[in-house]
């Protein structure tokens, strides 16, 4: 498909049956997280339904290592044509809906915290040209700034 063809793209359940390949299941996550930002209208949505919930530490490792790496893979790609094309530019906005959560009992009849599925609702936002350069500007400082105070190499 061309980019920018679908208002709404749906995904459900098929990101967390591929990470169990753990091989190349992460990795390919992301190239279908990316695959679907390239589709998706500015304007339109992606809805993603997991298991992998962001209120607990596993499912936020998830929304950055696939969903995020998925999103600014995308944009990288597509930034020089973007720019030639003096297209409209874009940025990500990302609701989480999920449970509240309740106690449990886990395998070793231990009490956890389960929150259950979650539903990602990402939305393909427009942003004018010059508020783009300003806002990859201030990221690009802000990490330079992360950088210097904690001594890491951090990319925002």
């Amino acid at each position: 498909y061309a980019p920018n063809t679908f208002d709404l793209v749906l995904e459900k359940g098929t990101l967390d049956a591929m990470l169990s390949d753990k091989d190349e299941g992460k990795q390919n996550c992301i190239q279908i997280v990316k695959e679907m930002a390239r589709v998706t209208n500015i304007g339109g949505s992606i809805l993603i339904v997991s298991h992998l919930n962001a209120n607990e530490s596993k499912g936020m490792k998830w929304l950055e290592d696939v969903v995020f790496s998925g999103l600014k893979a995308e944009f990288r790609e597509r930034r020089e044509a973007i720019k030639k094309q003096q297209a409209q530019f874009y940025s990500w906005s990302i609701h989480i809906h999920g449970g509240e959560g309740q106690l449990i009992k886990d395998e070793d009849d231990e009490e956890v915290m389960s929150y259950g599925p979650a539903v990602y609702i990402i939305k393909k936002k427009s942003v004018p040209a010059d508020r783009a350069q300003e806002l990859f500007s201030s990221k690009k400082k802000d990490a330079k700034n992360v950088e210097s105070e904690s001594g890491d190499e951090t990319e925002l």
